[in-house]
This record gives structure tokens, C-alpha cells and sequence, in this order.
């Protein structure tokens, strides 16, 4: 079975008749930066036409079967790859791609970007611009040779400073999806910088891998509220990997305890064919903070989705770094900080992160929520007021 070619970088999920045929399915090369040896990398090359068009054909499959048998439409989006791309080099450096890098730009690219060229990602102009603005030629002769910043791996995913590129090159491909997992100073700077940056290619905005816990829960208030992210899903969630392979989902060997992997053996589920219901989530885990998040999003997703549409929605996040943010939204600004201790300032500032989503629904009216947080409501025409989201 086809899982697609490429997950973390490596061709781990391609089925075994692929993996074991190299001559029919060439696999990338890699120059180790240390030996300058050329090495075999475990993950297709996407130069091969036998490769992308044996991946083609079986994602082709499963979009007739689901057309086929999913009558009510419960599926409304599929994800083609994950994390695709090479670990240990710049690019491909197999027979197939050296030949591709030699030759000239595609002129469909070159177009694209001679096109948009005021509109283009930040990033991707100045390396073009640097190399003279070419119109025509090689890769190193249009974009430079080892462009800054372009090493972020896998290298080969859709990463911002690229988008433009997918766009050319893959204009039906819907969303380019970040994982953003972070921890530790400056989330709050992170939350912002990386939702605005994948947001700048004019597509949908969903965080498909990321942080749980609070930065998690910030994070998802934060895109939905500010970027109008259409959802977000956290690695994890608070720990229910744990119980779910405690509880005996069907998880690999590596992740489920020894006896669990086999579908004979799950428990609380019936085994194979069986109907019976997932058991109830232990109320622990319903109390966690990026649960409590889904929780409180789910009870406003109505009105999020009207306000997303007539632009009257925002958000603002926090931590010891950024401990307010003034928000203009409506008729009145938003100044966002944390709670007070007795009207004044805590010091030192909590080591904690603070996060709230704000929608107008009136001409003096908002609908908040959030966790952390302390607004303080202004208008020139109106005494400021206190709000508390906590």
C-alpha cells in the first residue's frame, strides 16, 4: 500500500516493492558535508519520472475510492505529502537532478516570477534580485549559488521563502501547511512571525503539527483569530498519544508496548470489524490546557467563522518578553497585558504565556476569549473600561 512518498524527509512510508527496486525507483543522493562523500539517501528522488508518476497514480486511486464511497462528504481535505524533501544536503544530487540543476529555469517559472515580481515573498525576491533580476538561465545563474536560508530541512518542502515557486509549480495545491513546534523565550514573537509568514502566500492558513499545552492552546487562538487559520492540530494533544496506547489503539511496535500492535490484541475496541466505541477520555486529560482551548474554540466556532468573513475578528498572545499588545478592532483599541496584582503590574513578569481572541459583534459590543490576559477597553469618545479573560 502507497502512503505517499516522502514523511520527515525520508521515503519511509513508500510500500516494500518500491523501496527494494532502487534501478526502477532511484533514491536522492546526498554529498556529506564532512567527507564530501556522495551517499545513497533513504528517500526518493523526485526527478524520476517513474517515482512521482508511481505516486501519482496511487494518490489518483484513493481520490476515485473516496469519491466513490464517501457519500456525505465527511472528507473535506487530504494531505498529498508530509515533510517531504532530504536530511544531510542542500538538494538532490543524483545523476537526474544534477542534470535538472544544470539546465535552464523553466520558463513557466521564470514567467510566474517576472509576473509577480512586487508581490513576490520577501525572501525569494532578494535572492533573485541579488543574482541580477535574470531573466533566463541556469538555477545558480537566476538565483545565486548556495542561496542564505534556503537550508531549512527537509529541504524540498514548502517552506514560505518558497511558496512563490509551489505556486508556479503546483497552483492546485490548496494550503502549504508549517509544523511549528516551539518552547522556551520569545513564543510569543515565534506565534506571530511564523502564522504571518505562511500566511503571505494569499492561501487558507492551517498549522497541520505543532506544540500542545499553552503554547499550543496560544498558538491556536492566536492563527485562528489573527491569520483567520481555518484549523489547527497539536502533536500530541496533551498526552493522549499516552493513553490511547494504554488504552490499546493499534499504534507502531516503536510507540505501543510489546503485545499491543497487533489489531488481535486491542483493547476496549473489539478487534477487528468490531463497532464498539472509543472509551471515554479520562477527565484529566479533558482538563489540559490545549483540550480546554478546542473546548472553549468549538463553543464560538459559529461566530469565528462570521467574523473571519467580515474581517471583524483578532488576537493577541503574550509572555515575559511581549507583556502587552494594543489591538484595534472596531471603534476601540484593545490594550492587552497580563492580569493586574492589586492595579499594579506583576513583577517579576509571570513566566507564563497569555493568549485572547476578540471579535467586534457591535458597535460597542466584543465577544473575548482567552486565558491570561487583562484588556483594557479605549475609545476617544468613551472612558476606558477593564475586561478580564482569565
Amino acid at each position: 500500500m502507497w502512503f505517499g512518498s516522502w514523511k520527515n524527509g525520508v521515503s519511509s512510508f513508500a510500500p516494500p516493492w518500491v523501496k527494494a527496486d532502487y534501478d526502477r525507483f532511484p533514491r536522492a543522493q546526498v554529498v556529506d558535508a564532512k567527507t564530501a562523500v556522495t551517499k545513497t539517501a533513504e528517500a526518493l528522488s523526485a526527478f524520476s519520472e517513474n517515482n512521482w508518476a508511481e505516486d501519482a497514480r496511487a494518490f489518483a486511486a484513493v481520490m476515485r475510492h473516496i469519491r466513490e464511497v464517501d457519500r456525505t462528504h465527511r472528507v473535506i481535505l487530504v494531505q498529498e505529502e508530509n515533510e517531504i524533501g532530504i536530511f544531510g544536503d542542500s538538494r538532490d544530487r543524483s545523476p537526474l537532478a544534477n542534470k535538472a540543476f544544470a539546465a535552464p529555469v523553466p520558463a513557466e517559472l521564470m514567467d510566474y516570477l517576472q509576473k509577480h515580481k512586487d508581490e513576490l515573498n520577501p525572501d525569494l525576491r532578494k535572492v533573485w534580485e541579488a543574482a541580477g533580476f535574470k531573466t533566463s538561465g541556469t538555477w545558480e545563474e537566476v538565483f545565486g549559488k548556495n542561496p542564505k536560508g534556503w537550508g531549512r530541512g527537509p529541504r524540498g518542502e514548502a517552506f514560505d521563502h518558497v511558496h512563490d515557486i509551489w505556486k508556479a509549480a503546483a497552483p492546485r495545491v490548496d494550503m502549504y501547511c508549517p509544523d511549528a513546534y516551539m518552547g522556551g523565550q520569545g513564543d510569543a514573537d515565534h506565534i506571530v512571525e511564523l502564522t504571518t509568514r505562511y500566511t503571505r502566500s494569499g492561501k487558507p492558513f492551517f498549522t497541520v503539527e505543532a506544540t500542545d499545552g499553552e503554547i499550543g492552546a496560544a498558538h491556536a487562538f492566536y492563527a485562528v483569530g489573527a491569520q483567520r487559520a481555518i484549523g489547527y492540530s497539536g502533536m500530541g494533544n496533551d498526552g493522549l498519544l499516552q493513553w490511547f496506547t494504554q488504552t490499546g489503539i493499534n499504534l507502531p511496535a516503536v510507540v505501543s508496548p510489546p503485545g499491543m500492535d497487533s489489531p488481535a490484541r486491542l483493547v476496549g475496541f473489539g478487534g477487528p470489524g468490531s463497532t464498539a466505541p472509543l472509551p471515554p477520555i479520562p477527565p484529566e486529560y479533558e482538563a489540559k490546557a490545549l483540550s480546554q482551548a478546542f473546548l472553549t474554540l468549538s463553543q464560538v466556532a459559529p461566530q469565528i467563522l462570521e467574523h473571519q468573513s467580515s474581517g471583524t475578528i483578532a488576537a493577541a498572545v503574550l509572555d515575559k518578553e511581549k507583556t502587552d499588545e494594543h489591538v484595534k478592532l472596531g471603534n476601540y483599541t484593545l490594550n492587552v497585558g497580563f492580569p493586574r496584582r492589586g492595579g499594579r503590574a506583576q513583577t517579576p513578569v509571570p513566566d507564563v504565556i497569555g493568549y485572547g481572541l476578540f471579535m467586534a459583534v457591535g458597535p460597542d459590543e466584543y465577544l473575548l476569549a482567552g486565558n491570561n490576559v487583562l484588556i483594557h477597553v479605549h475609545a476617544e469618545h468613551a472612558r476606558a473600561a477593564d475586561c478580564r479573560s482569565g
